[in-house]
C-alpha cells in the first residue's frame, strides 16, 4: 500500500508544533501575491502626486543644470546625485513600507508568527533525484500547472476585452476634448486594473483553502507514527510503569505520616531520614514500619513525633537500611532484630515511657 494512502490519521497538535518550529506551515503564495499588488495600487494612488512631484522636480533640475556634466565636476556631480537619489527615495519608502507591512501582516494572518532557520539549512534530501521526479509529477504540481493555465487565460481575456472596450471608447472620444479622452482613457485603465485583481482575489481565495488542505493531507499520520509518538512524549511502558510505581509509593508514604502520632520510636538519620516503628506484642511477632520518608517525609515524620512526644532516636544506619529494604505496614526484616532491641530498651528505659512489655 502506498505511504499517502496509510497515513490516515490527522496530524497530532505536537507535529503540527514542531513543524511550524521548523518553518513548515501552510502557505498561499497567491495570497500574497494578491495582498501586495492590491496594496501597491492603493498605495500608489495616494502617494502618486507626491512622488510624481519629486520626480519632475529633480528631472526639471538636472536639465537646467545639464552643463554640469560638461564641467566634469564628478565628485560635485555625485553629491547632488545622491542628494537627488535620497529625495527621490524619501518620497518612495513610504509606499516601500506599505507593501512590507501588507507581506508581514497577510503572513501573519494566515500562517501565524514563524521565525526560523532550519529551511536554510544544507539538506542532501533535496538533491535526492526519485524524490525530484515524485514532486514533478505530483498532485501538487498537476494543480499548480493546471492553477496558472487558467489564471493565464483569464488574464488574457480579460484584457483582451479591456482593451478592446479601451478602444471603443477612444475612438468615440476622438471628437471631444483632449481633456475627455484622457479621463476615459484612465477610467478604462482603471476598470482593467480592477477586473485583473477580480481576477487575483478569486485565485487567492482558492489558494488560501487549497494551501491548508494540501499542508493537512502533507501532515497526516499513520496509525504506526501515531502510537510512535505517543510512545515517545510518554514514555515507553516500562518507564511508565515505573513512575505511576513511584508515585503510589510516593502517596503511600504521605499518607502513612498521619500514623506517626501512634509510633512508639522514630529513628532518624539525623535530617534526610526517619523511620516510624510500632510494636504491639499481642498483635505482632516483630515491630512493623508505620511510616519512612526522606527530605521534605523526613522532617514532617520528625515534626509530628515532636508534636505527639514520640522518642525520636539518631541512629544513622538503622535508619537508612529500615527505609532502603522495609515496606510499610511491614515487619523489619531479620537482620535488624538486635539493632531494634536495642532501640526499644531504650525507649522503655525512658523516664516518661508509655511502654511496659
Amino acid at each position: 500500500m502506498d505511504d499517502q494512502q496509510e497515513k490516515s490519521e490527522q496530524a497530532t497538535p505536537y507535529k503540527l508544533e514542531q513543524a511550524r518550529k521548523k518553518g513548515n506551515v501552510a502557505k498561499s503564495m497567491d495570497l500574497l501575491s494578491f495582498v501586495i499588488i492590491t496594496t501597491f495600487i492603493a498605495g500608489f494612488a495616494i502617494l502618486s502626486g507626491k512622488i510624481t512631484l519629486e520626480l519632475i522636480k529633480q528631472t526639471t533640475w538636472w536639465l537646467l543644470h545639464a552643463d554640469m556634466l560638461v564641467q566634469n565636476n564628478l565628485s560635485n556631480v555625485a553629491y547632488l546625485g545622491g542628494k537627488s537619489l535620497s529625495k527621490i527615495t524619501t518620497a518612495i519608502l513610504p509606499l516601500v513600507l506599505m507593501l512590507i507591512v501588507a507581506a508581514i501582516g497577510i503572513s501573519l494572518f494566515y500562517s501565524g508568527f514563524v521565525f526560523s532557520f532550519t529551511a536554510l539549512k544544507p539538506d542532501l534530501n533535496r538533491l535526492n533525484p526519485v524524490k525530484g521526479l515524485k514532486k514533478i509529477f505530483s498532485k501538487r504540481i498537476f494543480v499548480e500547472v493546471l492553477r496558472v493555465v487558467i489564471k493565464g487565460l483569464l488574464f488574457f481575456v480579460v484584457t483582451y476585452f479591456a482593451i478592446l472596450h479601451i478602444i471603443q471608447q477612444l475612438t468615440s472620444h476622438l471628437s471631444r476634448t483632449p481633456q475627455a479622452i484622457g479621463l476615459a482613457f484612465g477610467q478604462a485603465t482603471i476598470n482593467l486594473m480592477l477586473s485583473l485583481v477580480a481576477v487575483m482575489a478569486v485565485f487567492a481565495l482558492f489558494d488560501m483553502w487549497y494551501a491548508k488542505r494540501e499542508f493537512s493531507r502533507q501532515m497526516r499520520m499513520s496509525q504506526k507514527e501515531v502510537k510512535d509518538e505517543h510512545r515517545h512524549r510518554e514514555g515507553s511502558p516500562e518507564l511508565k510503569s515505573k513512575r505511576r510505581r513511584n508515585q503510589q509509593d510516593f502517596f503511600s508514604k504521605v499518607k502513612a505520616i498521619s500514623q506517626v502520632k501512634n509510633a512508639d520510636v522514630v529513628i532518624i538519620n539525623p535530617t534526610h531520614y526517619a523511620v516510624a516503628l510500632i510494636y504491639q506484642p499481642e498483635k505482632m511477632q516483630t515491630p512493623i514500619v508505620l511510616a519512612i520518608g526522606t527530605g521534605m517525609l523526613a522532617h514532617m515524620i520528625r515534626r509530628i513525633a515532636r508534636k505527639n512526644q514520640v522518642p525520636i532516636l539518631h541512629r544513622p544506619i538503622v535508619a537508612r537500611y529500615i527505609y532502603a529494604n522495609c515496606v510499610i505496614n511491614q515487619p523489619i526484616p531479620t537482620e535488624m532484630h538486635n539493632d531494634v532491641v536495642d532501640i526499644y530498651r531504650w525507649v522503655i528505659a525512658l523516664p516518661n515511657s508509655k511502654l511496659k512489655f
